[in-house]
């Protein structure tokens, strides 16, 4: 469950690695503090105009992106319109990584709760950002939604910034919130370690998880429905295929929680990444055999055929974990 934080991204612009590191590790010690971006006028002329404004934007105000970086929008702005292209609906976060290098993210990252010195969040934040990843991705979708959520900017951007998308995870963490431990979570926000006795257990009920989900957009004024696609305990095929791709065709993200067998996670080129269990993801495409998945920010896949032989192995697996979202 802990985060990881993507090194991906165009090269720093200014001092050196030990410079850049200690600029942000700074920032990860809270402090900075959260805030709301500037308003900016963002007009979508094209992908290139609409990611310049919205880097522009970024630096009227936010705290995680560095004016020196600037100066490397062309990169921001090929990363942008990669992403993009490929999950048009998708919630994408302009910020910096851990290195200080301005990047561009495919959804959140649970790392980034401990820029508000919140090091339980941190460790057992993935449930919440899966959710938060699912409330953007109708927001992107949706100008209503996106209003109701006080970003009426993503709408017409299809861009968030670092600050702006950690602001929504803080207020997601409240309802859709993991199972802590009270004296282990003071522990680990005090010493800024996630070491010794867990401080949080995450998310473990994918029912719980999809409730919660319901309850927060209701407490925005934001009517959903939710779509399950398992197929009650079917061991040999426990998922509607023809319903997630449905889903990802009409521009659904679909919230995934691998609960039981850990599952190896690739990177785009073919290379391992890691594997995980007990960790909430957003599946945000599918190619083959390939499930693509938003995690830590980070534009990874599953295998589909890895998740069929787990849920053999483990029917409870494939209980009510894949879920997706539909405003009505």
């Amino acid at each position: 469950m802990p985060g990881k934080i993507s090194a991906s991204g165009a090269s720093s612009a200014f001092g050196g690695k030990e410079l850049r590191r200690k600029a942000f590790s700074e920032r990860f010690e809270g402090k900075a503090k959260i805030n709301k971006t500037a308003d900016f006028p963002l007009q979508a002329v094209g992908e290139s105009d609409t990611a310049a404004a919205a880097v522009a934007r970024l630096s009227l105000g936010d705290k995680y992106f560095d004016k020196t970086e600037l100066d490397k929008t062309q990169a921001i702005i090929n990363q942008y319109s990669a992403l993009k292209k490929k999950y048009p609906k998708f919630p994408l976060v302009i910020g910096n990584d851990e290195n200080g290098n301005a990047s561009v993210f495919l959804g959140g990252n649970q790392s980034w709760f401990r820029l508000n010195g919140h090091y339980a969040k941190y460790f057992g934040g993935c449930g919440p950002v899966a959710a938060t990843n699912i409330m953007a991705n109708l927001a992107f979708k949706n100008a209503s939604v996106a209003q109701k959520l006080g970003f009426p900017q993503w709408n017409s951007s299809q861009v968030a910034s670092m600050g702006e998308y950690l602001n929504l995870m803080e207020d997601v963490y409240s309802v859709v919130t993991p199972m802590e431990v009270p004296l282990a979570k003071l522990e680990a926000d005090k010493n800024k370690s996630v070491t010794g006795f867990p401080a949080s257990f995450g998310i473990i009920d994918a029912n719980f998880w999809k409730n919660a989900v319901l309850k927060y957009a209701k407490s925005k004024g934001i009517d959903l429905k939710a779509q399950s696609l398992d197929r009650d305990f079917d061991g040999n095929n426990p998922y509607d295929v023809k319903k997630l791709e449905e889903a990802l065709k009409n521009g659904c993200a679909i919230g995934f929680l691998n609960l039981l067998t850990a599952l190896d996670m690739y990177l785009m080129d073919g290379r391992k990444y890691t594997s995980y269990e007990r960790h909430w993801v957003a599946i945000v495409g599918k190619e083959g055999d390939k499930l693509i998945i938003s995690s830590w920010g980070m534009e990874l896949y599953l295998k589909y055929s890895d998740i069929i032989q787990a849920a053999q192995k483990n029917l409870a697996q494939s209980l009510n974990n894949m879920t997706y979202f539909e405003a009505v």
